[in-house]
């Protein structure tokens, strides 16, 4: 449902994705340049949440509010999250996700699943960690300065809001990539994920469950090799792969 309303309002208000997620800049394709919220920006995020429009009044609100002073995205998600309309939506969901989650250890690092998740939760509960090869390019890698990115398809949401630490810190960077996942979700080219990871590193290793990691330099190879674990285990394109940046070293 989610990902259909992202197309749509993708395609009706481009502000949507050029506003709380960014415009782009020569820097960073996620890069985020307008910090402040405009009416559309109030509207497209209230309808994402409560799944309809704004009432007049409130609508009329905000806009005398715009017109005094300007309106700070984290200001607006603030108001949003703590509102009487979410709280009324939402709160039991929330309230059972929290009484869903349990935390665990393994290899001294502690993860958070949720209980009654079966696929993921339940073989890392009992000791089977899910995706084994993940797993291992993660351990490899994990020391301080090693940044994980599994967010089904909003990967473009956390690079955009982590520009400023990974500039800081020019971390590691493991994050899974899927295509289908990209467009669904985020109505985003899957190129311009691969465009930020090939400036940000000199190479990024492909890492899929069934053969070893391979370099590559290019967006096209790390399409190819996607296209090509997708051929191999017949899933058409379901398939996501996991990409491991290690970052050059900054530029002056």
């Amino acid at each position: 449902m989610l990902s259909r309303i992202w197309r749509r309002l993708s395609r009706a208000a481009p502000h949507v994705l050029g506003g709380p997620f960014g415009t782009t800049t020569a820097q960073s394709p996620f890069a985020r340049e307008v910090k402040t919220a405009s009416l559309a920006d109030v509207a497209s995020a209230h309808f994402l949440l409560f799944g309809h429009a704004m009432p007049l009044d409130v609508e009329a609100g905000y806009e005398a509010r715009l017109a005094r002073r300007p309106l700070r995205f984290e200001e607006l998600a603030e108001e949003l999250l703590h509102s009487p309309a979410f709280t009324a939506r939402f709160g039991r969901l929330v309230r059972s996700v929290a009484d869903d989650v349990v935390e665990t250890t393994i290899e001294e690092v502690s993860i958070f699943l949720r209980r009654s998740d079966v696929l993921v939760s339940g073989p890392v509960l009992a000791g089977h960690p899910h995706e084994p090869h993940v797993w291992a390019a993660l351990a490899a890698h994990l020391l301080p300065g090693t940044t994980f990115v599994d967010v089904e398809g909003y990967e473009p949401v956390v690079i955009a809001g982590s520009r400023d630490l990974l500039a800081r810190h020019r971390p590691t960077v493991l994050i899974e990539f899927n295509p289908f996942g990209l467009d669904a979700n985020f109505g985003q080219d899957p190129r311009r994920l691969l465009d930020w990871l090939l400036d940000y590193a000199d190479e990024v290793s492909v890492i899929v469950r069934d053969a070893p990691p391979a370099k590559c330099t290019s967006a096209l190879a790390i399409i190819e090799a996607w296209k090509a674990a997708n051929a191999r285990l017949s899933l058409d394109g379901r398939l996501h792969i996991d990409l491991l940046a290690k970052a050059r070293k900054a530029r002056d």
